[in-house]
Formats: C-alpha cells, structure tokens, sequence
C-alpha cells in the first residue's frame, strides 16, 4: 500500500508546475462498528464479537492536483485521541457439537464433596490448584447445539484508527454548474481495538444463567486492515458562484483483509485470519460554500462499509502455542459514518 501511495505521490509531482492543486482539512466524527466471527469446522456460529466506534474524533487531511480533465487526490486519517473510551464490546457465545465445544464453569466449592453433592449427571469436576477450590463445569450435549452459551459486556477502546486513499479522475463533462467524473482508486483502513474483561453470563440448560464478576483487566485485542482498489463516479453542482454541492459513489469486488485477535488471559492464544476478494462500497456527500476565490468551508457525510467475508486462512495459535492453519473458521465486517466540518483552499 505504501509503495502504491509513494509512486502515485510522484506522478502527480511531476505534472504540479501545470495545473492547479488544492488542500483540504477536516475534523471529523466517526460512529460505526467492527464485527468479528468465529465458526466451527462444521460450519456452525459460534462465536460473534460486536466491536463499537463510537463518537470518534478524527482528523483527515487532502491535497488534490488538476491537470486538464484529470485530478489526482491523495489523502490521509487518523484518530486524533489513542485508547478512546468507545462504549461496550459485547461478544456472544453459541454451543456447537460436543466433542470439541468447551466445558463452561458454572460453580465453585471448598470441598470435592460438596462440589460432587453440587454437581449433575455428566458434569465434570476439576481442582483449582490456585484458589483451592473445585470447580463444577458443565459438558455440553449435542441438544445444546445452536443455543447461547455465553455473554459477556467488555469496555471497548479505540487504540487507532488510519486511513489513505489515492485516486485518479477524468471529468467526461465540466461546466460552471455541472461536473461528472469516473475514477479509480485504492482505499486502506486500520482499525484497532481493545477491550477490559467485564461481566459475563454462562448460560447452563438445566441450571439457569450463571453470573461471573469481569477483573476490569485488558483481555482481547482485535485488530482489522483493509485494502480496497475501487472504481467509481463524482458528481457536483453549482447552483450559483456561491455554493457547490458533490457526491460520490465507490464500489469494489477485489479488497483484500487481515485481522488478527489475541486473548491476552489465555497464554499465547492468537489468530491471524486472511480474506480475499472483499465487497467495499463508500458514499459521500458535500456542501462546500466559497468565502474567496481561494477559500471554502465545506460540512460533509461519508458512509463506509466493508461486507461480511467468512473465506478465510485462518493461523491460529492455542494457549499452549501450538500453530494449525484452517479455513473459513472466521468471518469479518466493518461499517461506519462519519460526519465532516472543515475548509479548502486553493493555490
């Protein structure tokens, strides 16, 4: 991505003695969410992770070239605050078959009596060596499949959010009142997220839903990248010298991601998963007024939104360290809107 902004950097200063350039600035205010999935071999659900941006403030800056009919842009974002507070991570859980499911602690005892006094038909009861107590686990049955099994509210952090995005334009019609323009472009967004153990729900048949008290502690780390070549079209108008308003549409078929998940209570328990051919389709829409014949104020909206994709290489590493590569055992998605105030100036 990197080397693709760098050369398109260099072709458009190359052409900067003959043209027009423009930069822009803007704050913006990004709410949206991030979705991660994980999926049994078999192909059941079984665990969804719904992480939130919200009231994110961001800054995003743009410098645009016009040669002729052609524009080159080139832009960047970044998150103006690391570790914002961003509402709450929820992550549900789902029984699948059970010869692979996990067991699910339900109670605690001070005596191995007491617990197997406790204990139902085909629980299983382990020591904790650590606190000296017995635990009583829950092993699920092949009834328990597709029902909910846990659910836990996490405080959900942004560490970062960045973006690039290079584009070229060729305006087939540009009048004083009326411009039309395809494109082609390539967008990149990295998305980082965190989140504090909070409370969660295990959810026993028999039994009832079993409350277990969070450390507040940092548990998971969930990271999203993008990479979308797109195509698309710009439109604007100008009813009068005064004001323009533009939109645009972009849309791709070929983006590519890569998200990796750590939990941080559980060893060195990781995923890197892998996606291709990813759907990307952004919108945007803006009202510029011209203080000058050098300086405009614009406000804008831009919608994002990165399908769901569940085909994946994932490379997952257990809480003991051993590595297995699988596929299609997870899934990923994005989507958000951002609300823009900033100006324009031209040179």
């Amino acid at each position: 991505m990197k080397k693709i902004l760098f050369i398109g950097c260099l072709g458009i200063s190359s052409i900067m003695y003959a043209g027009e350039g423009k930069i822009s600035a803007d704050i913006q205010m990004m709410n949206g969410k991030a979705g991660e999935y994980v999926y049994h071999p078999n192909g059941d659900k079984i665990s969804y992770l719904d992480w939130k941006i919200k009231n994110i403030p961001i800054l995003k800056l743009g410098y645009d070239y016009t040669f002729d009919n052609w524009e080159f842009s080139i832009s960047g974002k970044k998150n103006i605050s690391n570790h914002y507070r961003s509402g709450y991570m929820k992550d549900y859980d789902w029984f699948s078959t059970p010869d692979t499911e996990e067991k699910i602690l339900y109670l605690s005892a001070k005596t191995k009596e007491e617990a197997e006094k406790r204990a139902r038909e085909g629980d299983k009861i382990e020591k904790d060596e650590e606190n000296d107590t017995y635990n009583v686990y829950y092993v699920p049955k092949d009834k328990d499949r597709g029902s909910m099994s846990n659910f836990s509210k996490n405080k959900n952090y942004v560490k970062s959010i960045v973006g690039m995005e290079l584009s070229v334009k060729y305006y087939l019609k540009r009048t004083e009142n009326f411009s039309f323009a395809p494109l082609l472009g390539i967008n990149y967004d990295k998305y980082d997220f965190y989140a504090l153990s909070g409370n969660q729900l295990n959810y026993i048949p028999g039994v009832g839903a079993v409350f277990l008290p969070g450390d507040n502690q940092k548990s998971i780390t969930y990271k999203q990248r993008f990479v979308s070549p797109y195509i698309g079209v710009k439109m604007s108008y100008s009813p009068n010298a005064n004001w323009d308003i533009s939109w645009g549409l972009n849309g791709s078929f070929w983006g590519r991601a890569k998200a990796v998940d750590r939990h941080l209570e559980r060893g060195e328990m990781e995923t890197i998963e892998r996606y291709k051919n990813m759907k990307y389709l952004s919108s945007n829409l803006m009202l510029k007024y011209h203080w000058n014949e050098a300086l405009s104020l614009k406000a804008g909206v831009e919608a994002v939104k990165h399908f769901k994709n569940r085909k994946s290489t994932v490379v997952s590493t257990s809480d003991e360290g051993e590595v297995s590569t699988e596929k299609d055992i997870a899934g990923i998605k994005n989507q958000n809107v951002s609300y823009s105030l900033g100006f324009e100036y031209k040179f």
